[in-house]
């Protein structure tokens, strides 16, 4: 007769249980020493564990399942990325404020849009971005916008604006971000250039989350340096000039001459057009200066 012998083990709560079993091979036990406690005959504290469940218990890793809400206005055309899986990270300051960012976009694999920035010094900036420009962005995409651009850093921004209180608790952080920025895009090697306004874009659902060492940063402030039309350097929207205004950074000025009424020489009448001529016969409009901070004339006459 040929004997074989088992082990198998166990673990509930902290309680640790074993069997040793010696049977035969013709399924005869011959010998066996088992374990039990006070509340149960078969070393499970009076309740059996089914398989797979309470004998196989393990951690699974969490997938974070994040989506992009709203646009970005560009200077080419506006891009939808609303419904658009996020691929995202929150960094975050051990007090739970988030002090770094790192995102990718893309629409049906076009369109993409790849942001880091840092704010674990106090202050948000931009570390990297880049684009890729193509028809997933818009059916009318312009064609000398197609290819891939690289942010320039010294003149763009970027920062998340409002975040989760709750950042840490978990990896996977149930809430949503806002952005802020502005992008200043070109492609190597040539002149063309676009800005990118993060200001529309959110990115809602299950966010991933990392933690740093560092400070928690100073979040954007709209039109702070009393910006009153355009957008300011984090892309905000600061007001519109009135008719015959242009905005010049930040400030209205006036586009040309107002159609004001009525015009002459008398006192309490605003200037009708004057035309001179420059000494190779040019001709110079007095009109023609309206909107800029002076002008002068230098009038010689003969005779």
């Amino acid at each position: 007769m040929q004997y074989r012998y088992v082990l198998t083990a166990a673990c509930v709560g902290s309680l640790a249980l074993a069997a040793l079993s010696c049977s035969s091979s013709d399924g005869i036990a011959a010998d066996s020493v088992d374990a039990t406690d006070e509340a149960g005959q078969d070393g499970t504290d009076g309740a059996s564990a089914e398989p797979d469940t309470l004998g196989d218990q393990r951690d699974e890793p969490l997938t974070c399942d994040a989506a992009a809400r709203g646009y970005v206005a560009t200077t080419v055309a506006d891009i939808v990325y609303n419904g658009q899986a996020a691929d995202i990270d929150i960094q975050y300051q051990a007090t739970g404020c988030a002090a770094g960012l790192s995102l990718q976009l893309s629409i049906d694999g076009g369109c993409r849009l790849s942001i880091e920035a840092d704010g674990s010094t106090g202050a948000w900036e931009l570390v990297n971005a880049s684009f890729r420009g193509d028809s997933s962005c818009s059916a009318s995409w312009p064609a000398e916008y197609v290819g891939d651009f690289t942010a320039r850093l010294d003149e763009s921004t970027a920062a998340i604006s409002a975040a989760p209180a709750n950042l840490g608790n978990t990896s996977c952080v149930d809430g949503d971000i806002e952005l802020a920025g502005r992008l200043r895009f070109d492609r190597a090697g040539t002149e063309t250039t676009f800005d990118l306004f993060l200001n529309g874009l959110s990115v809602s659902g299950l966010l991933a989350t990392t933690e740093i060492t560092g400070s928690c940063p100073t979040p954007p402030t709209e039109c702070a340096a009393g910006e009153t039309c355009g957008r300011d350097t984090w892309g905000y929207k600061c007001g519109e000039c009135q008719a015959g205004e242009r905005c010049t950074a930040g400030t209205c000025e006036l586009d040309g001459c107002p159609d004001l009424e009525p015009r002459g020489t008398d006192q309490g009448t605003y200037l009708t057009d004057l035309v001179v001529y420059e000494c190779d016969d040019g001709e110079v409009r007095l009109h023609d200066m309206c909107g800029n901070p002076a002008g002068m004339f230098y009038l010689l006459a003969g005779w």
